[in-house]
């Protein structure tokens, strides 16, 4: 794995360690579809598909955006992770 793609999967597992604590300290139930996909793309990462990787990457895109349709607390560490995570997708894949 490139060090680049290991950046990205160190990334996605800060972001789903903020996103557990969040949903831990808020108890918001939206939190968990979003965790969802971040778990789905960890996993992805073992699967040894470079397309099953791609397509679970690229549904990470807009998550953090999505997250804040439905709050208005936009200042939380977990939005900054997903943002990170998804800069890191779109620099790595140039989408």
């Amino acid at each position: 794995m490139s060090d680049q793609m290991t950046d990205l999967k160190s990334q996605i597992e800060v972001s789903i360690d903020a996103m557990e604590l969040q949903l831990q300290s808020s108890g918001e139930v939206v939190l968990t579809k979003y965790l969802e996909k971040y778990q789905k793309a960890l996993k992805a990462f073992e699967s040894g598909s470079p397309e099953y990787l791609e397509k679970c990457l690229r549904a990470l895109l807009n998550c953090a955006r999505g997250y804040m349709e439905f709050s208005s607390s936009y200042d939380q560490a977990f939005l900054h992770e997903m943002w990170e995570t998804e800069k890191i997708i779109k620099k790595k894949f140039a989408w």
